[in-house]
């Protein structure tokens, strides 16, 4: 799988600011983009640094192993457009599941996502893109192995190895869960066929396949079902 979505063609980073505002156009206004933590439909006009402006996200962040290598770091599979301010607060933290009463929880974790919450090692985004983030961070787990001066990036259910000085990222097991209770929709399979047809020429294999999440990260699913079913019994 991974020698089928290798070697794709490669945009700027410089480039990747007007290719998210194809990809991620609100369907109902096309001259906004849709924010991926804040659910907010925002002028495209609006790109910038500045406070109520908005930017690319790394949503594998680039400290976690990617340090401004190419392509990974201009992959429009692992860049969504993402308010400023709520994009500096997420900063590099990895996803999962962000408990009430753990250290440094936050419900929003951010005034202007009040969809989102934190805790001090983790970054939980709203339900309704959790799928989609799951299926782009097994995209690039498996798309950057490590050939050709990449970077080999490795998804964990140990959030302690999750350090700028590696290039891990989970955590695994939610990414599994949330891949499940939000399957693939229209405005996904959507924005892979633009990925591929305008950009990259390359896929998404999670978003064509589903199924193959499954089949790839199998072991890890029969360790979170094992639980499960040894409490039913």
């Amino acid at each position: 799988l991974h020698n089928i979505i290798d070697g794709h063609t490669s945009i700027s980073y410089s480039a990747a600011e007007n290719a998210l505002k194809v990809t991620d156009e609100d369907p109902a206004n096309s001259a906004n983009v849709i924010l991926i933590y804040k659910r907010e439909s925002k002028p495209k006009s609006d790109f910038g640094g500045g406070t109520n402006q908005w930017n690319r996200e790394h949503v594998w962040p680039n400290s976690l192993g990617i340090d401004y290598a190419a392509p990974a770091y201009s992959d429009l599979f692992n860049l969504r457009p993402a308010d400023v301010n709520v994009n500096s607060d997420r900063g590099n933290l990895p996803f999962d599941e962000s408990l009430p009463g753990s250290s440094g929880y936050q419900k929003p974790a951010h005034a202007e996502a009040a969809l989102c919450s934190q805790d001090s090692n983790s970054w939980e985004p709203p339900t309704i893109v959790k799928g989609d983030i799951a299926r782009g961070i097994f995209y690039m787990d498996i798309r950057y192995e490590g050939g050709s001066g990449e970077p080999n990036l490795q998804l964990t259910d140990n959030l302690a190895l999750v350090t700028t000085s590696a290039s891990f990222m989970g955590k695994l097991a939610t990414l599994l869960v949330w891949h499940f209770i939000d399957p693939v929709d229209d405005a996904e399979r959507m924005r892979n066929e633009v990925i591929y047809s305008n950009y990259q020429a390359n896929r998404n294999p999670f978003i064509d396949h589903p199924e193959w999440v499954e089949a790839i990260y199998g072991p890890t699913l029969q360790l979170l079902v094992s639980p499960v079913s040894d409490s039913i019994k």
